[in-house]
């Protein structure tokens, strides 16, 4: 399957709240996660993908708290729904951020957990 050829579920998907997008290469070798926004920016139509999955904010957010079980969680305040993040630093401190519950900022916290290297 090439990802041109996803592009038309993505814009279906877009209507229904997903979001995000798994997909994996034909030798299954490994799961990526992005935003659809950036999957489609970035696809090329000659790029060979063996399957995908279309999530939306909260099935991705499952899979963000499995990957990091602690030190995430979600708060409600004046401003909306929050997440409280104790981000471990590079020198070992550990930094507590609190963000808005978006695509944008789980995909953030999920890159910066996972390094970019997601195995299936």
């Amino acid at each position: 399957m090439r990802s041109g050829e996803i592009l038309q579920e993505i814009e279906k998907g877009r209507e229904d709240g997903l979001t995000f997008i798994r997909w994996w290469r034909k030798e299954n070798d490994f799961s990526d996660y992005e935003l659809c926004d950036r999957f489609v920016k970035n696809s090329d139509s000659f790029h060979e993908i063996g399957g995908f999955d279309l999530l939306n904010l909260e099935q991705m957010w499952e899979v963000l708290k499995r990957w990091t079980p602690s030190g995430l969680r979600r708060i409600r305040t004046a401003r909306g729904e929050q997440i409280e993040w104790h981000r471990k630093l590079p020198d070992g401190r550990v930094e507590v951020e609190t963000c808005a519950l978006t695509p944008e900022a789980v995909m953030y916290i999920f890159d910066y957990e996972t390094g970019g290297d997601v195995l299936c």
